[in-house]
């Protein structure tokens, strides 16, 4: 199984390539695994400088990582979180 730096740098790869990039959907990860996952993700994304502007997740797991919409993350160069009920598990990252 890829670490979760792995699984950061190919997603990065994958929005840095691909517009719109699929969305991520956690199906087998607990709500702190997402958590590092996305993390991850916004922080790769800074470091290449890849504009990432929202972070869109979905109800339930927003409710489950205590994330609002419209708040900022505190990770990379802080994108907002976009909170959509239709989204599930899923999470979408925004590129500028």
């Amino acid at each position: 199984m890829a670490s979760t730096d792995q699984l950061a740098e190919a997603y990065v790869q994958m929005l840095a390539s691909f517009r719109p990039a699929a969305p991520l959907t956690f199906m087998n990860h607990d709500g702190d695994g997402a958590a590092l996952i996305i993390a991850a993700i916004v922080d790769r994304c800074a470091s290449v400088g890849l504009g990432l502007r929202e972070v869109v997740i979905g109800t339930e797991l927003a409710d489950h990582l205590g994330l609002k919409d419209g708040i900022a993350l505190k990770h990379g160069e802080q994108p907002i979180i976009r909170v959509e009920a239709d989204l599930g598990r899923q999470v979408r990252f925004e590129v500028r």
